[in-house]
């Protein structure tokens, strides 16, 4: 979102720039809907932007959409998580083209009683087939905040802690930035700190400085 707490839509757009740039045959976007630090009705917008974006680079996908309630999980509850893993290995979840889409999340704002969902609890939307992981794929997690990223990334870069019956093996994946030590991920910001205080003044925790590599070319 551009409220810019666990990651901001501008980032993806200029990941979408690069990778497009650098020949990178196609990128699939998983949008995780927030309803948390933004309106709970927002992620139609976002999501709408991101299919203009790729429009009109003609360029990527809007592949899968999930709320952050299953696809962020920081809490150990991997009920959850297997919920928005198998939207995204398997394909588990409602079947929507993508010029229906808005007009989907629409009907699920606007859906009586149980059956109405808001952008954190939006249960798998599958937009694009072709967009599922699968083996010998490059993953980008865009989060720069961690917290909420270290499942999922555990899940599908190491080994899920559920029960599942797909599993894509020689997954490349990449993190924005150091989600966990002990992760085997490479991070496209490693923390850095300033050596002098008159350098870039304070860091913030996670957050790239202008010390940080910058990305020269997207993975493939």
């Amino acid at each position: 979102t551009h409220c810019g707490v666990h990651a901001h839509i501008k980032h993806i757009f200029a990941l979408l720039d690069g990778t497009k740039k650098h020949g990178v045959p196609h990128t699939f976007i998983q949008f995780f809907g927030d309803g948390r630090d933004t309106s709970p009705t927002s992620a139609i917008k976002y999501a709408q932007q991101v299919l203009d974006k790729c429009a009109q680079i003609k360029y990527g996908s809007l592949a899968t959409v999930i709320g952050r309630y299953y696809a962020m999980d920081r809490d150990k509850r991997e009920e959850r998580v297997k919920i928005a893993y198998e939207g995204l290995v398997q394909g588990i979840g409602d079947k929507v083209e993508s010029g229906e889409l808005i007009k989907h999340i629409q009907g699920l704002y606007d859906a009586p009683g149980d059956k109405r969902q808001t952008d954190e609890f939006f249960k798998p939307i599958i937009v694009d087939p072709n967009g599922r992981i699968k083996d010998g794929d490059t993953l980008l997690f865009c989060n720069f905040r961690a917290d909420r990223a270290r499942q999922l990334t555990e899940a599908l870069g190491i080994k899920p802690l559920f029960e599942t019956s797909v599993i894509p093996k020689d997954l490349k994946v990449y993190t924005m930035t150091v989600y966990k030590k002990e992760f085997p991920f490479t991070a496209l910001y490693p923390k850095s700190y300033p050596r002098t205080s008159s350098q870039n003044g304070l860091v913030p925790r996670g957050r790239p400085s202008s010390t940080a590599p910058r990305l020269r070319s997207m993975p493939t």
